[in-house]
């Protein structure tokens, strides 16, 4: 069973207190993996990573929400979303 968290980071380049969130997926002690939207407004993509957020420098907190049971539904259901490219402010921030 994979625990889904809240991955909550300070963006490179970025204000402070603007903050960037993306789902992160610890499928196992080793396996792991990051799901969020890239790019700039209007222009944003769907991006999924196997990394460890914590890893990174510019890592704030993971925020546990639920456990998951089936790994590859949750991970088409995430990918099938609609990124809203058509609203200036829609985004991860």
């Amino acid at each position: 069973m994979a625990e889904l968290f809240i991955a909550i980071s300070q963006p490179r380049n970025q204000t402070l207190g603007t903050y960037h969130w993306a789902l992160y997926l610890q499928i196992s002690s080793t396996e792991h993996a990051i799901f969020q939207i890239v790019g700039d407004p209007c222009n944003f993509k769907y991006d999924e990573c196997s990394a460890a957020p914590q890893n990174s420098i510019h890592h704030i907190e993971n925020i546990r929400v639920a456990e998951i049971d089936h790994v590859d539904h949750f991970r088409q259901v995430v990918k099938d979303q609609k990124i809203e490219n058509e609203m200036y402010n829609w985004g991860c921030q």
